[in-house]
């Protein structure tokens, strides 16, 4: 086979000469481009790897901010309910006292009427 192909290179003159390296360039050709494939295919999945590690601690980072932010309105929200139930209270107790002088000075203003009669 080998001898085939020396020999109809040699009888076919430059023509068959060029193609004979055409064809061996393209199968060098070949194998190089699998070679860069196969290197920028490594190479991708090693930046996919670092990509997957960076974006796990940005989710773990993001989490934890809305964490803190959650608690942080948590407790504004407590201190805000907690001083509406003291303002609530105190009201009741103002609300109360304004009551029994009412009731008192209608007392009075009765007891007055009576005098007075």
């Amino acid at each position: 086979m080998e001898s085939m192909i020396f020999e109809a290179i040699v009888n076919g003159g430059p023509i068959a000469a060029f193609a004979a390296w055409l064809a061996y360039n393209n199968s060098k050709q070949d194998e190089k481009l699998a070679e860069m494939y196969a290197s920028f295919f490594m190479k991708l999945e090693d930046i996919n790897a670092r990509h997957e590690g960076n974006r796990e601690v940005l989710e773990d980072k993001y989490e934890s901010r809305n964490e803190q932010v959650r608690e942080r309105w948590l407790s504004v929200v407590q201190k805000v309910e907690k001083e509406r139930d003291e303002a609530q209270k105190e009201n009741q107790k103002i609300i109360n006292t304004l009551t029994d002088s009412i009731k008192e000075l209608t007392l009075k203003i009765e007891r007055l009427n009576d005098k007075i009669k």
